[in-house]
């Protein structure tokens, strides 16, 4: 009887380890696939080498454990650019991807159904200088400034193809902002540098 329970035990102590290997082996297979979704967005135009060091995909387990949110950052500057079509360009990608070929969110939650949220970051980066330890030393410095970051849920996109469709002419017409405000959970900016950056 005793030996009937212990291999009772080491059989739940086998089960419970092979689920939590699998568990583990499924979130890293999901965080390398999420770590590409900026290729199938087509977010950055040149190769991860050549890239500012804040630019990159970041992915996270939700609470839950089973689900991710990632985020996308991207340096964009405003310097010598229209702020509100830089702002049109951020609801743009993210919703629709970037260009002829980028995937739009409702795509990406679609391949990735256990992707829960989504964020696309713009930020600047500003140089100035710092004073140094020696005596009259002035070093370069460099800080960036995040000044849009949106945030969308699958549930607050349209399924539906042609409803997509009418929703992407929309977006490239006129009033882009107030438009897809309705699609996105979460819009900051950082008002006072949009407009100051312009």
């Amino acid at each position: 009887m005793r030996k009937l329970r212990y291999n009772e035990a080491l059989m739940r102590n086998i089960v419970l380890s092979t689920f939590l290997v699998l568990t583990s082996i499924g979130f890293a297979q999901n965080y390398n696939q999420l770590q590409n979704i900026d290729q199938l967005m087509q977010i950055y135009l040149v190769q991860p080498h050549l890239r500012s060091k804040e630019e990159k995909v970041t992915v996270k387990r939700l609470r839950n454990g089973q689900a991710y949110a990632a985020k996308i950052t991207y340096w964009r500057s405003l310097k010598g650019r229209d702020s509100e079509r830089e702002i049109c360009n951020a609801y743009r990608w993210l919703l629709f991807g970037r260009g002829k070929y980028g995937q739009g969110a409702s795509e990406i939650f679609a391949r990735y159904p256990k992707l829960r949220y989504l964020e696309l970051e713009f930020f600047d980066v500003d140089y100035t200088t710092v004073l140094g330890k020696a005596k009259g030393e002035v070093l370069p410095a460099r800080r960036s400034i995040s000044y849009l970051l949106l945030g969308v849920r699958p549930g607050n996109l349209p399924q539906n193809r042609n409803t997509l469709a009418k929703m992407k002419k929309k977006l490239y017409k006129g009033n882009c902002k107030r438009f897809a405000q309705q699609f996105i959970d979460k819009a900051v900016f950082d008002e006072k540098y949009i407009q100051q950056a312009y």
